[in-house]
């Protein structure tokens, strides 16, 4: 499958989700309300265009693009064909690993250098819904990740929280 096919295939529609925890990675309830991503922390992302990306009718992760349309976003399980986000309740991130990847328009994620991301390897992804599709979630123990190999790359420090409401 082509690669930016399958990322502009990601798009998430998420609804009110809060962190009450003081943390610099707060998210507020309106960050999520509609169709919506938000990411606090290692990276501030609000895209507005999400939807779910599936694989054998289960969920695996959200797409979109990024605001102003020049490049796309997904945010899936590591393992796409054995790992899922499909069912409400938590997800152990340690178990599962979460990755997000950043492509430029006409990006090509398998070479080297042309993408931009990271694998979580710790944290927890919480499913609040299926129908409409809202996720809230806290990544750690992050690695870089360009898209272009499943190894993970230099430990980076700090977190990502976020909250998504996706189309189905």
């Amino acid at each position: 499958m082509n690669h930016r096919a399958a990322l502009l295939s990601l798009c998430l529609l998420v609804p009110a989700c809060a962190d009450d925890s003081g943390d610099v990675g707060d998210i507020l309830a309106y960050d999520c309300e509609g169709e919506h991503l938000a990411l606090r922390g290692l990276k501030d992302l609000d895209a507005d265009s999400v939807a779910t990306v599936e694989l054998d009718s289960a969920v695996i992760g959200v797409g979109g693009f990024l605001p102003g349309a020049t490049a796309s976003y997904a945010l899936t399980v590591r393992n796409v064909l054995a790992d899922q986000l499909a069912t409400v309740g938590d997800h152990d991130v340690g178990a599962i690993n979460i990755k997000y990847v950043e492509a430029p328009a006409n990006a090509n994620c398998q070479t080297p250098g042309e993408c931009w991301g990271f694998v979580a390897t710790a944290g927890t992804f919480t499913v609040l819904s299926t129908s409409p599709y809202r996720a809230e979630f806290t990544l750690a123990d992050l690695h870089d990740h360009d898209g272009s190999s499943d190894t993970l790359g230099p430990a980076i420090s700090g977190k990502v929280y976020g909250c998504l409401t996706a189309a189905p």
